[in-house]
């Protein structure tokens, strides 16, 4: 049996900025699109329709790069947090074959 008893910080902030951005790129980027295109022909011309849908192309690009910042600073304090649960807990076991 094997023990999990600290967690690197920047590999997990790593990580979890990672994460972060591919959540971020496929449901935010996406759903902007589509939203604005559905709000943006709901205004009645397709014109609209297209650059409401731009809009949303361009505001989820810029949230993929405010993403990453945040889930780096966000894994990072994570990370502390898990690392003051498992020095509490004494460690995480766990198998391996």
């Amino acid at each position: 049996m094997n023990k999990l008893t600290k967690i690197h910080y920047i590999s997990f902030a790593n990580l979890f900025a990672s994460i972060m951005v591919i959540t971020v790129l496929l449901y935010y980027t996406i759903l902007m699109v589509v939203f604005g295109g559905i709000f943006g022909a709901a205004m009645g011309s397709a014109e609209m329709a297209g650059a409401a849908a731009s809009g949303g192309l361009i505001g989820g690009l810029i949230s993929i790069v405010v993403a990453l910042p945040i889930g780096w600073i966000g894994g990072i304090i994570y990370a502390f947090i898990i690392n003051l649960a498992l020095k509490v807990m004494g460690g995480l076991a766990f198998e391996m074959q």
